[in-house]
């Protein structure tokens, strides 16, 4: 007959360990932030723009599960007017690597309330992300693009490919 006690330490073993499958299914945010040269322009003038960009995944996902993948940026473009918040709104591609390829389009990028001699920022863009594979996937900021129309839009491109976030898939 097994003791009282060994049944208390059995289930508190139990316990810890249906703690970590948990902690493990549902692991928390990792962000990266990185600086890349971008060259943006419509079809007027190019400028050259230093972006540096947060992407924020999870630390680890489950193969197959469908997770949410969030991009802010900072730019050192000085704005001259008052703009209120939301006025600019874009998009921006994530390049997946590792584990994944091709790219998500985070959308939903709006800018906050920004005073005149401030820089150019954007906040809140979102992408769906589903890996098939297991391993690690990378997340890479790559174009970010602004429609003003139908017609015209900003489109700014990075000069080179700096990885900013990684998840580990698991099975």
């Amino acid at each position: 007959m097994v003791s009282f006690h060994k049944k208390v330490a059995g289930l508190a073993a139990s316990g810890v360990l249906a703690a970590g499958l948990v902690v493990a299914a549902a692991s928390p945010a990792a962000a990266g932030t990185v600086t890349a040269s971008y060259v943006c322009g419509t079809y007027g003038p190019q400028y050259p723009a230093a972006f540096t960009t947060t992407v924020t995944a999870p630390a680890t996902a489950r193969r197959g599960t469908t997770f949410t993948v969030t991009v802010d940026f900072d730019t050192d473009v000085i704005t001259y007017a008052d703009e209120q918040a939301g006025v600019k709104v874009g998009n921006m591609t994530i390049l997946l690597g590792g584990a994944a390829s091709g790219g998500v389009t985070a959308t939903g990028l709006t800018n906050p309330a920004t005073p005149p001699g401030q820089t150019w920022k954007m906040r809140g863009g979102t992408a769906q992300v589903t890996v098939p594979n297991v391993g690690d996937v990378t997340f890479t900021p790559d174009r970010y693009r602004q429609p003003y129309n139908a017609y015209n839009s900003l489109l700014c491109v990075p000069q080179a490919q700096v990885v900013a976030a990684t998840t580990h898939v698991v099975p």
